[in-house]
């Protein structure tokens, strides 16, 4: 073969090889493809991985991908954002009732139901008619009372009897008179007194002139001394009587002029008006705890509602016997629920009492409720080794049931910025928390975080990262068996 004819042959082969070596490439490598959508690190223009990685040795941690290998895995990366982080911590829980809000209505006297005027589900308000009971204990209580009604009635006339006569002045009067008399009787017998004292004496000295003269015998001169000595004494007790007789005229005068006889009258009439009084009003006041009217005679009382609410009970028919304490009606005010929450040991550091909550129950789609956590248990439950925190829920519309399930998000706001992600970028890799961050767009290095809060998706991430990096968001998973799969010397998957 000469020497013009080898050139082309030689061109021809070289050809040959060349779109081998295309299609090889092309067969396992793929034509270059634009960045993955949603990763906001655009490759290079230009950038020849092949030429990046080859020759250079892997160190461990480091995960090199092409783009078509990385849209495969569905890997899609992010940048860590320095921003407050606004949420706190997931929880569920039942909504209960209010017990505040809650009345259980009973009979308190044993009693037959003669009506009925309300049924679970009815909405009442304070003061409705519930129910109307018969029963003779009240039929009692009510003759007692007025019974003592008819009493104080009684005293209240006398009372006025009373004052009526002190206002007169009547008896203080007689009473002066009668010791006006006793006094001039008692000077009356003083006089008669001092006469007879006078001819007492007058007589036992012309017996003694008598006796002198030997006409008078002695025993006449004796009875003579006897005798005036007797009117000596009858003189000296009837000054005495005049004595207690001026002085009860001198008291009877001041009692009459002061009203004092006519206020002790009408102090003991005030005195029985008040236990009447007393009487009454304790019976009366029996009447009422029996729930009775004590307008009224009879036997019956009527259950009225102490509180507006739903009826979420009755426990009666009519017609039925019911002993005393039996319940009959449960009424709930729905215009403030309860919601109970268990916090494990780890959501004790992220809830706090009077931290604002947002809740949604699936019964109530598209809707979120406002409410607070007014309560945390001081201690954990001995079985779960949970603390139950109560949350206050207003719901005036009544848009909310109890029993209804609801999921709660704790929230917390005003803090200073941090360094967070999505909650998928985390990977655990030989019990450590890690991210893969984006050095170039084909290779990812391992770092190892320490997380710190979470909220609506996010994570604090509070060591191993800085805001601006850019870290695998999705797809992190393939990054972790990949980088596994490398540590163990299985190579790299191009």
């Amino acid at each position: 073969m000469n020497r013009h004819r080898q050139i082309p042959i030689l061109v021809i082969l070289a050809l040959l090889v060349g779109g081998l070596a295309a299609f090889w490439h092309l067969r396992h490598q793929g034509p270059p493809l634009p960045p993955v959508a949603g990763h906001e690190d655009s490759a290079q223009e230009g950038h020849d991985e092949h030429d990046e990685h080859e020759g250079h040795p892997e160190e461990e941690g480091r995960i090199h991908l092409t783009l078509p290998q990385q849209r495969e895995a569905g890997i899609r990366v992010a940048t860590a954002q320095a921003e407050p982080l606004v949420g706190g911590t997931t929880l569920t829980g039942t909504l209960e009732g209010d017990p505040d809000l809650e009345v259980r209505l009973s009979a308190r006297v044993q009693a037959r139901v003669e009506t009925l005027s309300a049924s679970v589900g009815d909405r009442v308000v304070a003061g409705q008619v519930l129910a109307i009971l018969d029963s003779p204990e009240v039929a009692r209580a009510k003759a007692d009372a007025h019974e003592a009604q008819v009493e104080l009635d009684l005293a209240r006339r006398n009372l006025d009897l009373r004052r009526q006569l002190a206002r007169l002045g009547d008896e203080s009067r007689a009473q002066s008179e009668e010791a006006g008399r006793e006094l001039a009787s008692a000077l009356a017998a003083r006089d008669a007194a001092e006469a007879v004292l006078e001819q007492s004496r007058l007589r036992g000295a012309r017996v003694e002139s008598l006796l002198q003269d030997g006409i008078a015998s002695s025993q006449q001169a004796e009875e003579a001394r006897s005798e005036l000595r007797q009117a000596e004494a009858g003189l000296r007790r009837a000054r005495e009587e005049v004595r207690i007789a001026e002085a009860r005229k001198i008291r009877e005068a001041e009692i009459s002029r002061g009203g004092y006889r006519q206020s002790r009258e009408v102090h003991e009439a005030e005195a029985s008006v008040r236990r009447a009084r007393e009487r009454a009003a304790h019976l009366q006041e029996a009447v009422t705890l029996l729930g009775a009217d004590t307008r009224s005679h009879g036997s019956t009382l009527t259950l009225t509602a102490p509180m507006a609410g739903i009826v979420v009970e009755r426990a009666a028919s009519r017609g039925e016997q019911v002993e005393a304490g039996s319940e009959l009606f449960r009424i709930l005010e729905t215009s403030n629920l309860w919601l109970w929450l268990n916090l494990h040991q780890g959501d004790l550091s992220r809830v706090r009492e009077g931290m604002e909550v947002r809740v949604e129950v699936a019964a109530v789609p598209g809707r979120v409720f406002q409410g607070r956590i007014s309560y945390i248990a001081p201690t954990l439950d001995a079985q779960t080794r949970t603390a139950r925190a109560r949350v206050e829920i207003p719901n005036r519309d009544g848009a909310l049931k109890p029993q209804m399930f609801a999921s709660v998000q704790a929230l917390e706001s005003g803090r200073e910025p941090v360094v967070t992600v999505p909650e998928t970028a985390l990977q655990e890799v030989e019990g450590q928390e890690v991210v893969y961050v984006a050095r170039s767009a084909v290779e990812f290095e391992r770092r190892v975080v320490v997380p710190g809060q979470r909220a609506q998706g996010r994570v604090e991430i509070r060591q191993g990262l800085s805001a601006g990096e850019k870290v695998a968001v999705s797809g992190a998973f393939s990054l972790k068996s990949e980088d596994l799969r490398e540590t163990m010397g299985e190579g790299h998957a191009h």
